[in-house]
């Protein structure tokens, strides 16, 4: 499992925000739709895991961050405004 915290902009309400939190997760369900995996969204963090919990991720948590960055991120590769910093993910 890995889980990304991802830290909100002072420049942003907590609305815009979350939608864009949430965005972020459907953005991540699509670009990882190959893999039988669960993301999550709770407060601040994303989670991502195995369908089976008794699985582990068949990716390493580099190659996770690579394929989804572009989720949080505009073509120019700056994180969208909402988001001021993510929090490399954890396993």
């Amino acid at each position: 499992m890995f889980t990304f915290k991802i830290l909100k902009s002072n420049d942003t309400t907590e609305e815009k925000y979350q939608s864009a939190l949430h965005c972020a997760r459907v953005s991540v369900e699509s670009v990882l739709s190959n893999e039988e995996l669960i993301i999550k969204v709770f407060e601040d963090t994303i989670t991502i895991a195995h369908v089976n919990p008794e699985l582990s991720i068949s990716m390493t948590a580099l190659t996770c961050k690579e394929q989804i960055k572009g989720c949080f991120c505009d073509r120019s590769g700056k994180l969208f405004p909402e988001f001021m910093k993510i929090v490399p993910p954890q396993r």
